[in-house]
């Protein structure tokens, strides 16, 4: 299991290139679910209802967010 953010950042980088040209894709974070590293995928409406996005990515959960609710930090 990923212990550091930094492991998971190449995953999120390439998850984000690949969604990149997608209808609703805004961006892609890194975040915990189950006290484990998870991806969140980001979506703008109204791609939100509609986008087919995974349920995990390079072994990593995906956790589906909208733009809206994106805090950078």
């Amino acid at each position: 299991m990923t212990k550091s953010h930094r492991d998971i950042e190449p995953v999120r980088d390439k998850l984000a290139q690949t969604l990149a040209n997608w209808a609703g894709f805004d961006s892609v974070g890194i975040t915990k679910r189950d006290g484990g590293w998870a991806l969140s995928v980001f979506l703008a409406e109204p791609g939100y209802s509609t986008a087919q996005i995974p349920e995990s990515y390079g072994g990593y959960p995906i956790v589906r967010r909208r733009a809206s609710e994106f805090v950078p930090h």
